[in-house]
């Protein structure tokens, strides 16, 4: 028996959260802890994770993972390594040494219903992705330094033409512009198209 020091009313203390589960699906999530567990039989090891849900609902509701990457059971092992494989290609890293590497990355998350008959009904994570760019506003690293430098180069191309050929005439005027001027305008045009991913 422990005493408590003080006397707590179950009328003063805050009320729980009774979560229901997450409905199933793609959530972007983020690593909000990560640490490396020993298996309760003392022979394997998994990294348990926290996932702090981000949206596009059910934001700030946490969510767990365990990754198996030493186990007896080679299977189990198998889906921990590629689950793991595929959370730190999501983040953007191509190795890990240290859990906390981890630790702030984000990722999409796909979230399924798993029902037990010990503890009801809970959510599993069954995979994880990169977030699309659309979600995030960012533009991918590949294509960010050829969008920038097309349209540098597209625009010096008339102004060499007119340095060294200053004899040449542009086409006739288009709208009350020479063509050279028009040009910028139907780059622009190009570039602003929708790049698949």
């Amino acid at each position: 028996m422990a005493m408590l020091g003080k006397t707590y009313n179950a009328t003063d203390l805050p009320a729980g959260n009774d979560f229901e589960v997450i409905p199933a699906g793609w959530y972007q999530a983020k690593v909000k802890s990560a640490e490396l567990k020993q298996t309760n039989a003392g022979n394997g090891e998994y990294i348990k994770l926290q996932l702090e849900i981000l949206g596009p609902s059910h934001q700030g509701r946490v969510v767990f993972s365990n990754l198996n990457i030493m186990n007896p059971n080679p299977k189990a092992e198998e889906i921990g390594l590629s689950q793991l494989n595929a959370l730190i290609t999501a983040i953007g890293l191509h190795q890990i040494n240290d859990t906390d590497q981890l630790i702030n990355g984000e990722a999409m998350i796909k979230l399924s219903i798993r029902k037990s008959d010990q503890y009801g009904e809970q959510n599993e994570v069954k995979g994880y992705k990169a977030i699309p760019n659309s979600m995030t506003g960012t533009v991918s690293s590949t294509s960010f330094p050829m969008q920038q430098q097309q349209p540098q180069m597209q625009q010096q191309q008339p102004q060499a033409q007119q340095q060294h050929q200053p004899a040449m005439r542009p086409a006739a005027p288009q709208n009350g512009q020479p063509l050279w001027r028009q040009q910028p305008q139907q780059t622009q045009a190009v570039i602003d198209d929708d790049v698949p991913f």
